[in-house]
C-alpha cells in the first residue's frame, strides 16, 4: 500500500509537470516557426485565465494561448476598483530596467547631476545621429535644470506641438515635427507658407527654413537652409549665420496629412 501511494504521488507530480511544460513547448514551437531567431526569455501564465505571457529579450511582451495557435501583441489591462492598470507596460518596464541595471557602468559615459541625484536617464546614442548630437550639446543644461533636480512627478516644460486644424468646408490638416527645439519654428514656417502664401502642402513642407539659436555668450546665430533670399536677409541683419545645405533634417522632419474638401487625402 505504501509503495502504491508513493507511485500515485509520483505520477500525479509528473502529470502536473507535463501539463505545465506542454503549453510552453507548444508556444515556443509556434513562435519559432514564425520567427526562428525570436529570443524568448520566459513563458508563464498571465493574470488572465488561459492566456500565457511570453517575455522576449529586450523587454517586449507577447501573449499566446496554451496550444500556441493564437498569438497577439498589445496591452493587457486589469480594471480594479474603477481604475485600469496596464499590466503589459509594467512587465515590459521591469524587463527593460533589469537589462539596463545589468549594463557595465564602466562602459558608460556618465554625466552626474549637480546637487542631489533623484533620478537618472539612460540613453543609447548614435554618434552620427544629429538628434543625439543635439542631446549631448544640451546635457549641461539638463544637469542644471532637468529631470535630475526636479521633484519626482514634476512635468518638464516641452515645445512638443502636434497640431490639427479644420475649416467649415471640411478641410482638415494634421501636422507635427520631431525637431527638438526647432519644432515650433518648423511648424510655424510650414503653416505660414500654406496659410499666408497659399502654398500647397508639399511646397510648404519643402520650402527652405531657418532657426535662430543663442550661443552661451548670448550671441544670436541664424541657422538656415540654402536659399538666396534667406541668405540676403540674414546678411542685411548683421547676425551670424550657419548654412546647412538643402533639406536638412536639422530643421525637423515635418510630417503632415491634409484632407481636402472633396475627401481626398494629400
Amino acid at each position: 500500500m505504501r509503495i502504491s501511494q508513493l507511485l500515485l504521488a509520483a505520477c500525479l507530480g509528473l502529470g502536473v509537470q507535463l501539463a505545465q511544460a506542454e503549453p510552453e513547448q507548444a508556444i515556443r514551437q509556434s513562435l519559432t516557426a514564425l520567427q526562428p531567431n525570436l529570443a524568448i526569455e520566459s513563458i508563464a501564465k498571465s493574470p488572465l485565465e488561459g492566456l500565457y505571457q511570453v517575455q522576449l529579450k529586450g523587454g517586449r511582451v507577447l501573449y499566446a494561448s496554451g496550444d500556441g495557435q493564437f498569438v497577439m501583441q498589445g496591452y493587457l489591462y486589469q480594471v480594479k476598483d474603477g481604475k485600469a492598470s496596464n499590466l503589459t507596460e509594467k512587465a515590459e518596464n521591469v524587463a527593460v530596467a533589469r537589462q539596463i541595471n545589468g549594463l557595465d557602468r564602466n562602459q558608460m559615459i556618465v554625466y552626474p547631476a549637480q546637487g542631489e541625484t533623484k533620478a537618472h536617464i539612460t540613453v543609447f546614442t548614435d554618434t552620427t545621429c544629429p538628434y543625439c548630437q543635439k542631446l549631448h550639446a544640451e546635457v549641461p543644461e539638463l544637469n542644471k535644470r532637468g529631470l535630475h533636480q526636479l521633484v519626482p512627478g514634476t512635468r518638464l516644460a516641452s515645445n512638443m506641438a502636434p497640431t490639427t486644424g479644420r475649416t467649415a468646408d471640411g478641410r482638415v490638416l494634421a501636422i507635427g515635427s520631431p525637431g527638438a527645439d526647432r519644432i515650433t519654428t518648423a511648424l510655424m514656417q510650414v503653416l505660414g507658407q500654406g496659410c499666408l502664401h497659399g502654398a500647397d502642402l508639399q511646397h510648404a513642407t519643402d520650402a527652405p527654413r531657418l532657426h535662430v539659436r543663442f550661443e552661451p555668450s548670448g550671441e544670436a546665430v541664424v541657422e538656415h537652409e540654402s536659399d538666396p533670399e534667406i541668405a540676403a536677409a540674414v546678411a542685411a541683419s548683421g547676425l551670424a549665420s550657419r548654412v546647412h545645405g538643402e533639406l536638412s533634417m536639422y530643421f525637423g522632419g515635418v510630417g503632415a496629412a491634409y484632407r481636402r474638401e472633396d475627401g481626398l487625402l494629400q
